[in-house]
């Protein structure tokens, strides 16, 4: 898989089908777009499908990190399975791979034993071509039709004489914003732009991850001139570093 390529693979054919329900695998992205770097941490957002009969899917999601010379994990991660979407963030190490997603049952039907139930491989899901460390990874949060996408699209960003790139990833919507600060580990800045910071856009577990990462070092960027009303009133404003009051043009910057 090509480096730059959206990873995104849909599995709507396989389904786990059990006495007591069943489930199925629509979609499974890793990292951001694709982006994610080794020795650091990436969301793998699973949606999983319920098909209710005779009762709802019950069950955890198990994630294997695998190494192509062995097939004993390198990390493991258990998560409560959550409809539609279960967000799970991953550890990748350099030698890292492939990630091995299981169902895995909690709610037995009247005949089988809980101790009998077994794990149904969901899919295998190769790893895409990590970033280099010192490559900087930009995620934007935008309308669509934004200018500055436009721009990036048209040039080759290099940061530094030591020819690290830069690569922007627009997400599609606020949903995927991390819900954990942990979630930023692999991002270098973080770009909102025209986009309303009220709860309901971003929930209060997004918001305080955000934040967090900020506390910790990350960069965020928040777009201003026209658009600086958006700002009053958000999660964001008592952190600004800068008081909004009201617009003036001016063709002149103080020093104060």
């Amino acid at each position: 898989m090509h480096r730059g390529q959206l990873f995104k693979i849909f599995v709507s054919l396989f389904s786990v089908s059990v006495a007591f329900g069943a489930a199925e695998a629509a979609d499974i992205d890793f990292g951001f777009n694709g982006r994610y770097k080794t020795g650091t941490w990436a969301p793998l957002r699973i949606t999983v499908q319920s098909q209710d009969q005779p009762a709802p899917f019950i069950g955890n999601m198990v994630i294997e990190v695998r190494s192509f010379s062995s097939d004993t994990p390198m990390e493991r991660y258990t998560a409560e399975l959550r409809l539609p979407t279960t967000e799970v963030y991953i550890y990748c190490p350099k030698n890292a791979v492939q990630l091995v997603v299981q169902l895995v049952p909690t709610t037995p039907s009247k005949d089988t034993a809980l101790g009998n139930i077994q794990p149904s491989v969901i899919q295998e899901v190769p790893l895409p071509t990590p970033l280099s460390r010192k490559d900087n990874l930009v995620l934007v949060l935008a309308p669509s039709g934004d200018k500055l996408k436009r721009f990036v699209e048209k040039k080759q960003l290099v940061s530094g004489s030591d020819g690290a790139q830069v690569y922007v990833e627009y997400l599609k919507d606020s949903t995927l914003l991390p819900q954990d600060w942990i979630g930023y580990s692999a991002v270098d800045v973080l770009v909102i732009r025209k986009t309303v910071l009220t709860e309901r856009r971003i929930s209060k577990a997004q918001q305080t991850a955000l934040l967090d990462w900020v506390q910790r070092g990350g960069t965020l960027i928040l777009s201003g001139g026209n658009d600086f009303n958006i700002l009053r009133g958000s999660f964001v404003e008592p952190f600004l570093p800068v008081e909004l009051k009201s617009l003036k043009k001016t063709d002149r910057l103080t020093d104060t």
